[in-house]
């Protein structure tokens, strides 16, 4: 198994980042979250959800969570706007990125097996460590003293074996307890299905990457094999069939990114010449608006001089523009987003504000205190502290998705009083940007401006 600062030299990797379609399937558990002892307190490495995001908006590439919870918990976890594939109960559900589920049939035998280990567990007392899902039975012992855990892992082992003898079921371990599941479900077996589909949907240029942690995801880097790149993702060394060590999160984080930023790379190449750089636009709202119609959620284009201007550059130098889609609520609006991100030539990244953030931030701080002062209606000024600790958190927001969402080289354009910190915010981040700023709104003379109370903060 070889480091991660090998396999950024690796031809495997060149392969996948310059593929014209690529396969990024991920484990959830341990790779891309953290252990907890409370599962549903499980969330993300911070940075992982918005790098996911925008790899899901990509057409190029193909996003599947392959995990051994529900599909539905995994979903509520990661809770991503634009959704993605996943896997659940180890292929044996099966979620599309709209939430539409399926789940494989199991034989009389393999429910009367989980039922009796059931009966068993709660007979001994260790009710309170199961998890029933969709033909699998999972006792958990993460939290627990480990020579108690020892001990339950062994009687419960034995005790499972005996009743799934037979019984079209297998009991195997994984980080943090034990579990009994039908034979049929297997991250292994998932990989194999995916790839068989990518490989009919788009022919043998197609690239795959499968990221696990720990026993149950051995699977699936054997069905891998040399199909593609296997990565273990573990703070240290341990026996695997993986080609890879990341260790999380930086690792993780990085190689994310840099999938994230491949966007495009194989089109580039194929042009030969050097291609421009992207632009990376930033503005309060998107150019375009969610409608909810009697069909569902539809994108009324903006109007707006701003669009009408950016448009085309953002078709012809590709990159993204980064805007808010309005209140909570309108995050069902993913899949027009994403239609419209593969149509248009460039993606569109929504930004969703609670209620109390858009009241704050947009009619508060910009709406009662710059545009009236900046406008010289100084009467018309309402100068709340809350409206500037809410513009703060805003652009603050924004920020982290720009540093997620860009590469180093691109050029981020931000528009207007609405986000005058984000490049601050992005500088504090650590995301080296070239950043430019454009005011659309007259800048007031000195002694108007001294009249805000945050104006050194602003100009800072």
């Amino acid at each position: 198994m070889k480091d991660w600062n090998i396999l950024l030299r690796s031809k495997e990797f060149r392969n996948l980042l310059t593929a014209r379609r690529r396969l990024l399937m991920l484990d959830y558990d341990g790779t891309l979250a953290p252990f907890t002892v409370e599962r549903d307190k499980a969330r993300p490495y911070p940075g992982v959800r918005d790098v996911l995001g925008g790899l899901a908006l990509d057409a190029g590439w193909r996003v599947v969570i392959v995990s051994g919870r529900l599909a539905d918990e995994v979903a509520a976890l990661l809770d991503l706007r634009q959704g993605v594939e996943i896997f659940g109960c180890h292929g044996g559900e099966r979620r599309a990125p709209d939430g539409r589920l399926t789940r494989l049939e199991l034989t009389p035998s393999v429910e009367k097996a989980l039922a009796d280990a059931r009966f068993w567990a709660e007979s001994q007392g260790l009710g309170e460590y199961l998890e029933q899902k969709h033909g699998c039975l999972a006792l958990h012992v993460r939290g627990v003293p480990p020579p108690r855990a020892a001990e339950i892992l062994a009687d419960a082992g034995r005790a499972l074996g005996r009743i799934g003898r037979n019984a079209g079921v297998e009991v195997r371990l994984f980080d943090g307890g034990l579990e009994m599941r039908c034979a049929a479900f297997s991250k292994g077996q998932v990989v194999e299905r995916l790839l068989a589909e990518e490989t009919a949907a788009h022919g043998p240029g197609m690239a795959a990457a499968y990221l696990g942690d720990d026993q149950t995801d051995e699977d699936a880097f054997r069905a891998l094999n040399s199909t593609g790149l296997s990565l273990l993702v573990a703070p240290k060394r341990k026996t695997s069939l993986a080609h890879y060590l990341l260790r999380p999160p930086a690792d993780l984080l990085t190689f994310l990114r840099a999938c994230l930023a491949a966007s495009g790379t194989s089109r580039e190449e194929a042009g030969g010449a050097e291609p421009p750089k992207r632009l990376i636009v930033v503005s309060n709202r998107l150019p375009v608006t969610p409608i909810r119609g009697p069909r569902g959620w539809e994108l009324k284009p903006g109007a707006g001089g701003l669009v009408q201007a950016l448009a085309p550059v953002l078709r012809d130098r590709g990159g993204l523009w980064v805007g808010s889609a309005g209140q909570a609520g309108e995050s069902e609006a993913a899949a027009p987003f994403a239609e419209f991100s593969q149509e248009a030539g460039y993606r569109l990244l929504p930004i969703e504000l609670t209620a109390a953030e858009h009241r704050d931030y947009y009619e508060g701080f910009s709406n009662e205190i710059i545009w009236p002062l900046f406008h010289d209606f100084q009467s018309r000024c309402n100068f709340e502290p809350d409206y500037w600790t809410a513009y703060l958190a805003v652009n603050q927001k924004f920020a982290r998705a720009v540093a997620g969402h860009s590469r180093p080289d691109d050029y981020v354009w931000i528009h207007d009083y609405h986000l005058m910190h984000v490049a601050r915010f992005l500088k504090e981040q650590g995301s080296e940007r070239r950043c430019g700023f454009f005011l659309h709104i007259p800048f007031p003379a000195p002694d108007i401006f001294l009249k805000l109370p945050w104006r050194k903060q602003v100009l800072q």
